[in-house]
């Protein structure tokens, strides 16, 4: 059993395995002028589709891990909308009674330190007190 791999705009597109050697698919299955296949048969490790190819070799993606300060960019940005979204509960006219108006103002204490406290990989939100 042979592996291939159709190598589409400098990337795997797509990974097949078949008993026909490379010419044979050549010249019953596909047209080489519109389809190209890599024998990736004794290939270790084994490309994967989107891994790139530049003629010679396959290089897998580089994954792009986010910064903690991007992660921490992204949970300022939540954090903001949360507390934009319950500053009526600290105003002097707000309806709420003193006790949920105590419950809020922990709340968005605790999201003012979601930064400064929290796994930025993993945060863990406080959750918003019942009205």
């Amino acid at each position: 059993m042979y592996k291939y791999a159709q190598i589409l705009h400098d990337k795997v597109h797509w990974i097949m395995e078949d008993e026909m050697t490379l010419e044979e698919l050549y010249k019953h299955k596909f047209c080489k002028d519109h389809i190209h296949f890599i024998d990736i048969t004794d290939i270790a490790p084994a490309p994967e589709v989107g891994w790139s190819f530049d003629g010679a070799n396959f290089t897998a993606p580089i994954e792009l891990v986010p910064t903690e300060e991007e992660l921490l960019a992204v949970i300022r940005s939540k954090r903001n909308a949360l507390l934009a979204a319950c500053d009526w509960t600290q105003a002097t006219d707000s309806p709420l009674s003193a006790d949920a108006k105590t419950a809020y103002a922990q709340y968005r204490q605790a999201l003012r330190d979601m930064p400064a406290t929290c796994d930025s990989a993993n945060p863990e939100w406080p959750v918003k007190p019942q009205l």
